[in-house]
């Protein structure tokens, strides 16, 4: 009996060898991804209560980014870290001011000729609609008017809460923007010493391969931070120029919405589109409006076929399609936060993982030894992630046939003595 029991397989294998083997690695991966997004959605759950505080690091991060360069240059002549981050500080938020000031004058003094030039063209579309085939009367019109005011009389207390909800929203954009630029001022100035004490509360075996991975990563969140401003401004001087061309109001408004549009994916270019579009037709007319039209799609298709293939996939190689779904699954999660850090964030993903599994992105940069940890450690230098001369030199990504081994590049360049 017991050797009649040996010798019959047992009841799980003979399960697992009636089961199809395809059908088995379809359910793990069906588990794996389940898993994954029942975890993502508890860790998008916990996280928000504090997402304005999300937020704003994010926030601080990108600006981090564009204004590395220009910390990097003034400690170039000779300033120190913090006097450099707090001059870059105060020029960014100079700068700031005064986009708000002109874009403002501009919208003070060109509101009332907008607001009559709304009114003359509503007045030629109804014009425009008494006409062949659509012969609308102007006693509906009228009637759709009266209808669409006697909808704001009936929702007016809605409305009203509205607004009021819209103004503690406006409160809360302002502690997230005080906590980006304080956070932003600290990555400037003490960005390496803040990493270090994140990276030394990992066990000590994975320091090291994440402090190099997430090196590279910060190069590539880099490269595509510069390559998007000449994105954006060859957009806004396009559009605003067109738009100077034709005698539409607002231009430095217009110009300036173009070029913070352009820092979101495939969307951003089309609403800003849209907005000089309406803004043209309201002052000008039709044609304005449809020669509008022709230099936003002209502008688009240069950025689209000259600038996005010879400057962002060197700088950032994700395919289009991922770029699209990114910005769709990151926007209707988080909104346009989400939409707005679509693309470096798989950017970094990207780069980090690629060097953790070791293909090294940046070979160029070398290995930068983890300091031990010191109490009041005089080595922690006031230093960013990658120094600025070092980002430049890694440029775009290495191909995998001509990347040059991580150990060889480390017997060329030894690390630095502060960082040892």
């Amino acid at each position: 009996m017991s050797g009649h029991t040996q010798g019959d397989p047992s009841t799980a294998r003979r399960v697992m060898e009636a089961v199809p083997f395809g059908l088995w690695v379809t359910g793990a991966v069906s588990a794996i991804i389940v898993v994954t997004g029942m975890a993502l959605t508890t860790v998008n759950r916990a996280l928000s209560p504090v997402s304005s505080v999300i937020i704003a690091i994010v926030i601080a991060l990108l600006l981090t980014a564009l204004l590395q360069p220009l910390t990097s240059w003034l400690r170039r002549l000779g300033l120190r870290q913090g006097l450099a981050a707090t001059l870059t500080m105060f020029a960014f938020l100079i700068g700031l001011a005064g986009v708000f000031w002109l874009t403002g004058s501009q919208i003070a003094s060109g509101a009332q000729d907008l607001v009559d030039g709304v009114f003359d063209g509503l007045d030629s579309v109804q014009d425009w609609l008494k006409t062949e085939p659509f012969g609308i009367s102007g006693d509906q019109v009228s009637s759709w008017i009266e209808q669409g005011r006697e909808w704001l009389q009936s929702n007016w207390t809605s409305l009203a809460g509205g607004v009021l909800s819209a103004g503690s929203a406006l409160s809360t954009v302002g502690v997230v923007f005080v906590i980006a630029l304080v956070s932003t001022y600290f990555f400037l100035a003490q960005g390496r010493r803040l990493w270090l004490w994140f990276l030394r509360l990992l066990p000590r075996p994975t320091q090291q391969p994440v402090h190099d991975s997430m090196r590279r990563g910060w190069v590539a969140v880099l490269a595509y931070s510069r390559t998007q401003i000449i994105v954006a401004a060859v957009d806004a001087v396009g559009i605003g120029l067109g738009a100077l061309l034709l005698g539409v109001p607002l231009v430095v408004p217009i110009a300036v919405l173009t070029f913070l549009m352009a820092f979101i994916p495939v969307v951003g270019a089309v609403l800003s589109g849209i907005v000089a579009v309406l803004i043209a037709f309201a002052s000008n007319g039709w044609v304005a409006a449809l020669i509008m039209i022709g230099v936003v799609l002209a502008v688009q298709q240069i950025e689209s076929n000259v600038l996005q293939p010879l400057l962002m996939s060197r700088a950032v190689d994700i395919h289009p399609l991922a770029v699209i779904l990114g910005v769709t699954v990151f926007s209707s999660v988080w909104g346009i936060m989400g939409a707005l850090v679509s693309v470096p964030a798989m950017a970094l993903v990207k780069v980090v993982v690629l060097s953790l599994r070791g293909h090294d992105p940046y070979p160029q940069l070398g290995s930068d030894p983890v300091p031990p940890y010191r109490e009041s450690d005089p080595q922690d230098t006031d230093e960013p992630l990658v120094d600025e001369a070092e980002a430049t030199a890694a440029g775009a990504p290495a191909a995998a046939a001509t990347a040059t081994p991580a150990d060889e590049v480390n017997e060329q360049q030894p690390p630095r003595a502060t960082r040892t």
